[in-house]
């Protein structure tokens, strides 16, 4: 609900987050909604999603922990107790998912900077396509036998 509101400041990349968090409140989602509606929107075959939920719950190492033992002692936390749930978290991070591949889909790839040298161009690029490949669920075998194009 926080994020629904208008005025949150955003990445670039997550241009259009409040709509999509005030589209999944006037349809009054839960956290369990925001994430089926994101694994339906998806096409995954339900036979993958255990998979890629938990690739999303382990690709920011400790926060999913984190979320676990808050929903399950809430008392735990330094401050005003709030609600929480691994359900929350999940839905979150999907949503914001869902927002910056649309974004990344629109954008063109930003000129690089002519300052970098080759090196820190070829380590650029390798990391985008590591990126590209992980969201497309690539093996390394895959990966070897793509084209330089």
């Amino acid at each position: 609900m926080l994020l629904a509101r208008r005025g949150g400041v955003f990445p670039k990349y997550l241009d259009g987050l409040d709509e999509e968090f005030q589209r999944q409140e006037q349809l009054s989602f839960s956290a369990a909604d925001a994430v089926l509606d994101y694994m339906d929107t998806q096409y995954f075959r339900a036979a993958d999603w255990q998979h890629i939920l938990q690739a999303e719950l382990l690709a920011l190492p400790g926060w999913a922990g984190l979320m676990h033992t808050l929903e399950e002692d809430p008392r735990l936390a330094p401050h005003e107790i709030r609600p929480c749930s691994l359900t929350d978290f999940l839905a979150v991070r999907l949503t914001m998912s869902r927002v910056a591949s649309r974004m990344g889909a629109a954008e063109k790839a930003p000129e690089e900077n002519p300052l970098k040298t080759q090196e820190n161009r070829r380590l650029s690029r390798a990391a985008r396509v590591y990126d590209a490949a992980r969201v497309v669920r690539l093996s390394a075998d895959e990966i070897t036998r793509l084209s330089d194009s």
